[in-house]
C-alpha cells in the first residue's frame, strides 16, 4: 500500500519554500484548517454511531435493539466515518476537491440523526420510539417505516463519502479547493 506524503515536497507546484515565508504561513493555516475539519468529521462520525446506539436509552427505553445496533449498524458507520475524516483531511491539506465529500457527510450525519429517533426499541410494554414514545397508532408505525430507509441512506452516503475522501485524493488540485482551503 503506498501512502501519500501530506504535503509535495517544497518548491513543487508553487509549494514554499525556506526563503518563502508567506507561502509558509499559508501552508500552515491550510493545514490547520485540514486537521480542523479532518477532526471535526471524527467526531462528529463518533457521535452519530454513538447516538443510533444509545438514542432511545436516554429517554428510558432499553431492550435488545441497542444491542444488535451496537454490534451491527454503529460499528460500520463509525469506521467509514472515521476514514471520510482522515482522507478528507488529506486531501484538503494537498489541495483536492472536497465538496462531494462534505455533501454525503451532510447527509449521512442527517440520516444518522433521524434514524436514532424513529428506530423502535423492544420494552416491557411493547415496541416505541422517540417519534412515538406511547408505543401505539399512527406514529409507531410511521416511525417503523422511516427507519429502514434512513438506515439505508446513512450506510449509502457513509460509503459515498468514504469513497468521494479516498478519490479526492487521486483528483488533480483545483484553485476552488485552494479558495476553500485559504
Amino acid at each position: 500500500m503506498t501512502h501519500l506524503p501530506l504535503r509535495p515536497a517544497p518548491g513543487k507546484l508553487g509549494e514554499p519554500t525556506e526563503s518563502d515565508p508567506i507561502m509558509t504561513a499559508d501552508l500552515q493555516t491550510i493545514t490547520t484548517r485540514a486537521t480542523t475539519v479532518g477532526v471535526l468529521t471524527i467526531v462528529v462520525g463518533v457521535l452519530v454511531a454513538l447516538w443510533v446506539v444509545g438514542s432511545r436509552a436516554l429517554f428510558g427505553m432499553t431492550g435488545p435493539v441497542a444491542v444488535i445496533m451496537a454490534c451491527t449498524l454503529a460499528p460500520v458507520g463509525l469506521v467509514l466515518q472515521v476514514l471520510s475524516g482522515v482522507w478528507l483531511r488529506r486531501a484538503l491539506a494537498l489541495g483536492h476537491r472536497i465538496v462531494p465529500v462534505i455533501v454525503a457527510l451532510s447527509f449521512s450525519a442527517t440520516a444518522g440523526i433521524l434514524f436514532g429517533l424513529t428506530v423502535p426499541e423492544i420494552t416491557g410494554t411493547g415496541p416505541r420510539s422517540l417519534f412515538a414514545p406511547a408505543g401505539d397508532g399512527f406514529a409507531l408505525e410511521m416511525s417503523t417505516a422511516l427507519c429502514n430507509p434512513l438506515a439505508v441512506v446513512y450506510l449509502g452516503t457513509s460509503i459515498a463519502a468514504a469513497i468521494f475522501a479516498r478519490l479526492a485524493l487521486r483528483t488533480p488540485r483545483t484553485e476552488e479547493a485552494h479558495d476553500f482551503a485559504s
